[in-house]
């Protein structure tokens, strides 16, 4: 992992996250306890690919140049908790969002386990992976925004938004809905 330049300086803090759609309420709610034995970075794209191709998985390095190709704004993190690392690239769908709300993709990498694992939420943030029990989760936001048939576009001062907490099996481990002031 030294080619991926680790650096303090590389270093996320939750903090930076924790307001986007409610965050850090939704941590709260599921109860994560986990992301204090996890070190988050952000890491240079060259760098995460350089480092895919050194490690000999060609499949992964192809899924993430497809990756980059059909999202915009991607970045490239890398969750460390232990002995388990996973690389994360997030990127913003392109045309698939819904009125108001911008989608995020997600590609993630366990490095140990060479697996793959995609999925989508409001969240742009490393910190919808953790690690919890040996195991990589992951949290998924979505909004609940009535839209009527006729198109009328409902005004509310709170985003309704859901929330699912899966494994990478796609066990829903939590599911809850809640409220969030804009």
């Amino acid at each position: 992992m030294t080619e991926l330049d680790l650096k303090a300086a590389n270093k996320l803090d939750f903090k930076t996250y924790q307001n986007q759609y409610c965050f850090g309420d939704v941590y709260k709610q599921i109860n994560i306890k986990s992301s204090a034995n996890s070190d988050y970075y952000n890491v240079d794209t060259t760098k995460i690919f350089q480092f895919l191709d050194t490690s000999g998985n060609k499949p992964a390095t192809d899924n993430f140049r497809d990756f980059v190709s059909y999202t915009t704004d991607t970045r490239f993190y890398l969750l460390r908790n232990g002995d388990k690392d996973a690389v994360v690239a997030i990127g913003q769908s392109s045309g698939a969002s819904a009125r108001g709300a911008d989608y995020w993709n997600y590609l993630c990498y366990l490095v140990p386990e060479r697996k793959e694992l995609k999925f989508t939420s409001l969240i742009n943030s490393p910190f919808s992976l953790f690690i919890s029990n040996n195991s990589l989760n992951y949290v998924e936001v979505a909004d609940n925004i009535p839209r009527p048939a006729s198109g009328e576009v409902v005004k509310l001062d709170y985003t309704p938004l859901i929330t699912d907490t899966y494994d990478t099996e796609k066990n829903r481990l939590a599911h809850f809905e809640m409220n969030c002031p804009k």
